[in-house]
Order: C-alpha cells, then sequence, then structure tokens
C-alpha cells in the first residue's frame, strides 16, 4: 500500500506525514470526532507517542490504534467510549 505525504501544522510548525491513506481517512474520522482539526490531532499523536526516536508518522499510527482499540473495548464491555 502507497503511502501519501500530507502537510500538517504540529505544535505550531508546518511539517509532512507520510501515511497510507487508510491511516488518512482514520485520522480525518478520529479528528472529526474528537472536534479537533487535523493538526490538533497530530499534536496530540506526536506529545503522546512521539519523541525518542519514534517518527511523527509512527507516532500518529499508534494514537489511531490506540483509539480504535479503546473504543473497540469499551464497546464489547457495554460502556460507552472514552
Amino acid at each position: 500500500m502507497q503511502r501519501k505525504i500530507r502537510n500538517v501544522e504540529v505544535a505550531g510548525h508546518r511539517t509532512s506525514f507520510r501515511l497510507e491513506e487508510a491511516f488518512w481517512d482514520a485520522a480525518r474520522d478520529c479528528a472529526a470526532e474528537l472536534g479537533v482539526t487535523m493538526g490538533q490531532l497530530a499534536t496530540r499523536a506526536v506529545e503522546t507517542h512521539g519523541g525518542g526516536g519514534v517518527s511523527m508518522s509512527s507516532a500518529m499510527r499508534v494514537f489511531l490504534i490506540l483509539h480504535y482499540r479503546n473504543r473497540f473495548l469499551a464497546a464489547r464491555r457495554g460502556y460507552p467510549p472514552a
């Protein structure tokens, strides 16, 4: 699967992310669900899962998989998503 490069503002700095289209779709949906911009979502992802040599794209993938995993587990337990 080919990765697409998109420009996003992270913590006030314009940068590029390279993600597979499925992750871009998930990021757009997640941002809409959380009521934030794509830049705000990217900033959260980098702040919570970046650093230590981890790429921003990897931080975004981890953020998204944890977000949707938490929703899945909450639904399976009968709780509203966090």
